[in-house]
């Protein structure tokens, strides 16, 4: 006994003194790479790993944005976006570096686009925060499903988001059995889909960041209470076949960038606020001539201030009266 303790101490010993070595090999090599590197601390030495990881994390997500005249006026190089923790994209952040137990990511934060699924991560907390979902940071690790204990956000609960599971488990099925949340990823890339979140009591407005989910397929937030304008980067979710917009509280009209959606089949826009004139732009009824653009839904029904629309195949009226438009 006294010899199996002696050897296990001994390889206990070793193991710690190697340990010690590594961690002070890296520190050393971080604190080299930060000194090139913006961190949140005004430009200050990093003495801490941690730190200099929420640094690379930050600059990723800086870079990632940085092509976008909208968001890059937010996401600037300073990273001061995420120090603001009022906003959905300071509460994102801050949920992430500092609550998120998921640990898929953070062993290669040194290098993020190593997980390049991290930003839809950061991008699906954002849309959590942005349409007025809470989270209670100090029982994060105890984050529930649909108990709300923890956190609220739809009428089905959390729907697992911001849990410690990886974004793609982010869903749950209702008392019908259907699925809401992220309903599917590409079972290889691990990238969403398909978003379902219609019927969820969801307040707010949609983030400009959602159209950096590029390979989404299916977005549905019909029956809501999402106010704002439609986000301009939704121009950049190319692979979209089906978006469902409709009973909401959308105002303005649909931006012009959307006639880049050339898969797009279905658009669900009836029941919002949106303007009658020009609020379908011809650039986007384009679509219908190019032989996609099936199913069109728009308040082209209504007596007062009726939406234009070239290529609606359905009006709807403010009597929750749709039927098909007159050639």
């Amino acid at each position: 006994q006294i010899l199996f303790l002696a050897i296990f101490f001994t390889v206990l010993i070793v193991n710690l003194l190697s340990y010690t070595a590594i961690m002070k090999e890296l520190r050393s090599s971080v604190r080299v790479e930060a000194k090139n590197t913006t961190n949140l601390n005004g430009g200050e030495d990093i003495d801490d790993i941690e730190s200099f990881l929420t640094s690379t994390l930050a600059s990723h997500l800086v870079e990632s944005f940085s092509d976008d005249s909208r968001l890059s006026r937010m996401y600037t190089s300073d990273s001061s976006v995420f120090l603001n923790k009022t906003t959905p994209q300071g509460k994102a952040f801050d949920w992430l570096v500092n609550y998120d137990t998921f640990k898929g990511y953070k062993s290669t934060w040194t290098d993020p686009a190593d997980n390049p699924t991290i930003l839809q991560r950061y991008i699906l907390a954002v849309l959590f925060f942005a349409t007025e979902g809470v989270y209670n940071r100090n029982l994060g690790g105890m984050f529930t499903p649909t108990g709300n204990k923890v956190g609220s956000w739809t009428t089905y609960g959390t729907l697992n988001f911001l849990s410690r599971s990886h974004e793609c488990s982010w869903k749950e099925k209702n008392a019908h059995g259907s699925l809401k949340g992220v309903k599917s990823c590409n079972p290889n890339t691990q990238e969403i889909t398909e978003l379902i979140l219609p019927e969820a009591g969801l307040h707010g407005e949609l983030p400009e960041e959602i159209g950096y989910l590029s390979n989404l397929v299916r977005l549905d937030v019909q029956n809501n209470h999402l106010g704002g304008t439609i986000p301009v980067s939704i121009g950049r979710l190319t692979s979209l076949k089906t978006l469902a917009l409709s009973h909401n509280k959308l105002v303005s009209k649909i931006p012009s960038s959307m006639g880049s959606l050339t898969k797009l089949e279905t658009l669900y826009v009836n029941y919002n606020h949106m303007e009658g004139r020009n609020s379908i732009p011809s650039s986007f009824c384009d679509l219908q001539e190019k032989g996609r653009l099936f199913n069109v839904w728009a308040d082209c029904g209504r007596q007062v201030d009726p939406v234009e629309c070239d290529c609606c195949t359905v009006c709807c009226d403010p009597l929750t009266n749709c039927t098909p438009k007159l050639e």
